[in-house]
C-alpha cells in the first residue's frame, strides 16, 4: 500500500488530497481531503472531508503562511484515528506538489537537490507561489524523509507555444542567458480542461480547439489548438495578462516608475533567499481588485453596487474580452468551445453572462437557465441550442492532474518527464538519470551502489592527475630543490650548481649539469606512479564518503556544509597518504639526489635506483622513516578539500545555477586552477617541512612523528627567517595553476568516457534495461494510468492511452538511438 499526498499551495490557501494505492498497477483512490483557506484574507479556516463526512474549523490564529498550513494539515491527518491509511508520517510514500514556475522542465520531475535549487532560482519569477511550494517541499524533505517529492509544473503545458509568441523583442543573448521568455501558467488546469472537454465533445484531443479561461484569485486565458497550448496570457511570470485579486495584470512597464521612485529597491518582504523589488511587491500584492475595492472577494464585488466594485468588475470583463478576441483570431475562428473554469469561472454566473453577451458576434450565446443552474458534473454546457460555438463550465481539478500523472520509479517515467531534452542525451547523461532514479534500491550487482560513481571519479581523477603531473613535473622537481637548498652545507657558495636564485635559474643549471631534459624529468616514473596511486585512492574514498554523506542528509536544499566537506576530504586524504607516503619519501630523495650528493657536482639523479634509496632510508631511520612527513601530509590532505571548497564557492559565485552541473572547459580550468593556488598558499609551509624531513638523514627512532613537522618549521623560522617557510612558493603557485586546472579538465573528459564504457559493460552483462524492457514498463504504466482515468475521470480513458503510447514510442525511439544494440 502506498499513500500519496497531492499538495496545492496557492497564494491564499493550501489544499492537500490523500490518495491510496492498494496494489502496484492499480489506480489510486481518494480517501480524504483537507484545505486551509484565508491565508491572505483571515479568518483562516480548515475544511476536512473524508467520505461523506465534512468538518470545518475556523479561527486558526497560529497559521501565518503556507508552511504553517501544511504542517497543521499533516498533523491533522496523522492524528485522525478514523484515517486508517495514515497511522504515522512514514506511511506517506509520495508527496506530489503543484509548482507554478517550472522554467524549462517540460513535465513532472522528481525533486532532488539540483531540481530544488533550479526551482529556487525561479522563485523571483513567481513569488506568490513558488516560494510557498518550495517551503513545503523543504519541510517535507525534513519531516517525511521516506517520501519521494514530485513536482508538477503549471508552466509545462505551455512548452508548445511557438517561438514567435514566446519570444520577447529584447536582446536575444541576454534573454537566452537569463531565460527571459513567455512560460505561461495554470497549465495543470488547462491540461485537465483539454482532456475533459475533448472527451465531453467526443473528439480526439489532438483535434480540439478551445479558448479556456481559468478565473480565480489568479486569472489567465489560454488558446488551445489541436490539444496544445498556442498562447496564454501569463508570461515570464504570472503577473502578465489578466488582473487578479492582488495582481495588476498587464500594465505599461513604465507605469511603476511614475508610481514610486523606489521601484528598484528591495521590498520589505524581501529575504536573503527571496529577492522581491518594491515594484514586484506593488504589482503582485498591492494591486488588482483589492487595490480598487479593498477586498479580494470577487463574489462580493460582483454583487455590490459600489462604484469601485463596478469599476473592478468592468475592468476584469474588458481584459478578458480583449484576449478572447485575440485568441479567436489566432485560432482562425475554428473554436470548439469557450470554457470557464477556476473558482470565479465556475461560480460567477453574472460574469459569464456579461462576457458571453459581448461575444455574441463571434458565435457564443448563453442559455440563462443553464447558466444559473448548479454544477452537477465536471463539465456543464451552458450555451444556447443552435449557437455556432459551445460555451462550457468546467470544474477543473489540479489535484486530479497530479493523480493522473503520478510517477513511479520506472525508467518509462523518467523518459516521459524528460522527453523534451531526450533527443540530446548521450550515454553519459542517460546513465546518471537512471542511476539517480535507482540509487535508493538495494544493489543486486557488484557494480551497483555508491562504488560505481566513486570508481568512475577515481579512475578519471588519477588519469587526469597523471597527465598533469607529466606536463608539470620539471616544476615539481625545481620546487623540491628550492625547498631544501637552504639546509645544504654549501648553500652560500654562489658557484654551486644547486644554489638556485629563481625557477629559471634552477631550470638552466639542472639542464646544463644533469644531462639536459633528462635531468629535469629525473624520478618522473616513480612520481607519476605515486601520483596515480594517491589520486586514485583519494578520489575513490572522497567520492564514496561524500555521496554517502549526501544521501544521509534529509535537507534537499543544501549540499554538505563546509565542515562536512573538510572532514570528508581529511579522511579520504589520510587514507590515501598513509598508503603512498613511503613512495613519496623515495621520490623526494630521488629528486634531490644530485643536490645532496657530495661526490660530484655532475651526479645525475637517474643514476640512483629506487631500491638503493629505500635501503638508505631503512638504514638511516628504520621502517618508520618511510613515513617521514606523514603528519604534514595529514595537514596537506586539506589541500584537495580546500581546493574543492574554493572551486564550488567560485562556481556558486560566478556561474549561473543552470550551468553549474556542466560548466564550460574554459571555466572549469580557470576556476580549478585559481582554487588550487589559493589552497596551496594556505598549506605551503607544511609542504616545505615535509620535503625537508623526507630528505633529512636524521633518525626518527627517538622522535615522535607528529612532532617533527612543527620542530622543522620552528627551526626554519629561527635560523632562516619567516620568509624561508615560503621558499619556492612562486613555483608551487605556478605548478598548482596548471596542474589542477589540467587535472579537473581531463578528469571531466575521462569521466564521461569511463561512464560510457561502464554503460556498455552493463548492456553486455544484461544489467541494464533493453529497449524491449523499457517498452514493456512503459506499457504497464500506460495501462495503470488508463485504468485510473477510466474509473476516476470522465475525460481520460482513450486520450490517456494515446498520451502514454506516444511516450512509449518516444522512449523506444530514443533508446534505440542512444543504446548499443
Amino acid at each position: 500500500m502506498a499513500i500519496i499526498l497531492a499538495v496545492n499551495a496557492g497564494s491564499s490557501s493550501v489544499k492537500v488530497s490523500v490518495y491510496n494505492i492498494q496494489k502496484a498497477g492499480q489506480p489510486p483512490t481518494q480517501v480524504a481531503e483537507a484545505q486551509i483557506a484565508g491565508l491572505t484574507a483571515p479568518p483562516v479556516s480548515l475544511t476536512y472531508k473524508k467520505g461523506s463526512k465534512q468538518t470545518k474549523d475556523e479561527g486558526l490564529e497560529d497559521i501565518k503562511g503556507q508552511e504553517d498550513a501544511f504542517e497543521h494539515v499533516l498533523a491533522y491527518l496523522v492524528d485522525d484515528q478514523s484515517l486508517h491509511e495514515i497511522k504515522a508520517k512514514d506511511d506517506i510514500g509520495y508527496t506530489c506538489h503543484r509548482v507554478v514556475h517550472g522554467g524549462d522542465y517540460p513535465a513532472a520531475h522528481v525533486i532532488d537537490s539540483d531540481t530544488y535549487h533550479h526551482l529556487e532560482d525561479l522563485t523571483d519569477l513567481a513569488p506568490l507561489h513558488n516560494a510557498s511550494a518550495l517551503a513545503i517541499i523543504k519541510f517535507c524533505s525534513k519531516t517525511l524523509p521516506k517520501a519521494k517529492n514530485i513536482a508538477f509544473f503549471d508552466s509545462s503545458f505551455h512548452a508548445t507555444i511557438p517561438q514567435a509568441i514566446s519570444t520577447y523583442p529584447i536582446d536575444r543573448k541576454i534573454a537566452s542567458k537569463n531565460g527571459l521568455r513567455k512560460y505561461g501558467f495554470h497549465g495543470i488546469s488547462y491540461a485537465f480542461i483539454t482532456r475533459s472537454v475533448a472527451d465531453f465533445l467526443g473528439k480526439s484531443q489532438d483535434e480540439t480547439n478551445l479558448i479556456a479561461l481559468h478565473l480565480g484569485s489568479g486569472a489567465s486565458a489560454c488558446a488551445i489548438q489541436n490539444g496544445k497550448s498556442l498562447d496564454t496570457t501569463m508570461g515570464l511570470t504570472p503577473l502578465d495578462g489578466l488582473p487578479g485579486a492582488t495582481r495588476s495584470g498587464s500594465v505599461d512597464p513604465s507605469l511603476i516608475f511614475h508610481f514610486t521612485h523606489d521601484a528598484g529597491k528591495p521590498s520589505p518582504g524581501s529575504t536573503k533567499e527571496l529577492h522581491i523589488s518594491t515594484a514586484e511587491e506593488i504589482l503582485n500584492k498591492k494591486s488588482g481588485w483589492k487595490a480598487l475595492t479593498g477586498t479580494t472577494d470577487f463574489g462580493q464585488i460582483s454583487a455590490s453596487s459600489d462604484p469601485n466594485c463596478k469599476l473592478a468588475f468592468d475592468i476584469f470583463v474588458d481584459r478578458i474580452l480583449g484576449f478572447i478576441g485575440s485568441y479567436y483570431i489566432k485560432l482562425e475562428g475554428r473554436v470548439d468551445a469557450l470554457v470557464f473554469a477556476g473558482g470565479i469561472g465556475e461560480k460567477g454566473s453574472s460574469l459569464r453572462t456579461k462576457i458571453v453577451a459581448k461575444c455574441k458576434c463571434l458565435g457564443f450565446e448563453l442559455d440563462e437557465r443553464l447558466n444559473g443552474a448548479s454544477m452537477e458534473n465536471i463539465l456543464q454546457d451552458i450555451g444556447k441550442d443552435g449557437a455556432r460555438h459551445r460555451t462550457l463550465v468546467c470544474q477543473t481539478d489540479e489535484q486530479v492532474r497530479k493523480r493522473y500523472d503520478e510517477r513511479t520509479e520506472s525508467i518509462a517515467s523518467v523518459v516521459e518527464t524528460t522527453e523534451k531534452h531526450r533527443a540530446t542525451l548521450d550515454a553519459f547523461d542517460l546513465y546518471h538519470q537512471v542511476h539517480d532514479s535507482y540509487h535508493s534500491r538495494p544493489s543486486t550487482s557488484v557494480l551497483g551502489g555508491p562504488a560505481l560513481p566513486a570508481l568512475g571519479h577515481a579512475l578519471a581523477g588519477s588519469t587526469g592527475a597523471a597527465i598533469s603531473n607529466v606536463s608539470t613535473y620539471p616544476l615539481a622537481l625545481i620546487i623540491t630543490r628550492l625547498q631544501i637548498q637552504r639546509q645544504l652545507p654549501d648553500r652560500n657558495t654562489s658557484t654551486a650548481s644547486h644554489n638556485y636564485t629563481s625557477i629559471q635559474d634552477a631550470a638552466t643549471k639542472i639542464y646544463n649539469h644533469e644531462g639536459g631534459l633528462q635531468g629535469l624529468y629525473a624520478g618522473l616514473t616513480s612520481d607519476t606512479l605515486k601520483m596515480i596511486a594517491d589520486s586514485f585512492l583519494f578520489f575513490l574514498a572522497y567520492t564514496f564518503l561524500r555521496q554517502n554523506r549526501l544521501r544521509s542528509r534529509k535537507d534537499l536544499s543544501s549540499g554538505l556544509s563546509t565542515l562536512d566537506e573538510l572532514g570528508v576530504g581529511f579522511v579520504a586524504g589520510a587514507f590515501s597518504k598513509f598508503l603512498t607516503t613511503p613512495l613519496a619519501n623515495i621520490v623526494t630523495r630521488r629528486q634531490a639526489s644530485s643536490m645532496v650528493s657530495q661526490s660530484s657536482l655532475t651526479v645525475r639523479a637517474d643514476s640512483v635506483s629506487t631500491s638503493s634509496i629505500a635501503r638508505q632510508i631503512r638504514s638511516e631511520k628504520g621502517l618508520t622513516g618511510f613515513w617521514s612527513g606523514y603528519s604534514a601530509s595529514l595537514i596537506l590532505t586539506l589541500n584537495p578539500s580546500l581546493t574543492f571548497f574554493f572551486f564550488e564557492t567560485w562556481k556558486r559565485m560566478l556561474i549561473p545555477r543552470r550551468q553549474r552541473s556542466n560548466p564550460s572547459p574554459q571555466a572549469t580550468f580557470l576556476l580549478a586552477a585559481i582554487s588550487k593556488v589559493m589552497a596551496s598558499t594556505v598549506t605551503y609551509p607544511f609542504s616545505l617541512a615535509k620535503t625537508r624531513l623526507q630528505t633529512s638523514s636524521r633518525s626518527t627512532k627517538d622522535t615522535k612523528l607528529q612532532g617533527q613537522e612543527a620542530s622543522s618549521m620552528t627551526s626554519t623560522v629561527q635560523t632562516e627567517g619567516l620568509g624561508a617557510l615560503y621558499e619556492g612558493l612562486h613555483g608551487e603557485v605556478l605548478k598548482g595553476f596548471f596542474s589542477h586546472g589540467t587535472t579537473m579538465l581531463v578528469k571531466d573528459i575521462v569521466h564521461k568516457t569511463i561512464i560510457r564504457l561502464y554503460y556498455l559493460v552493463l548492456k553486455l552483462l544484461k544489467k541494464y534495461p533493453t529497449a524491449k524492457t523499457l517498452g514493456e514498463r512503459a506499457k504497464s504504466d500506460a495501462l495503470r494510468l488508463s485504468n485510473f482515468a477510466a474509473k476516476n475521470t470522465i475525460a481520460a480513458a482513450e486520450s490517456a492511452k494515446g498520451e502514454m503510447q506516444s511516450a512509449v514510442d518516444k522512449a523506444q525511439a530514443v533508446v534505440k538511438r542512444h543504446l548499443p544494440d
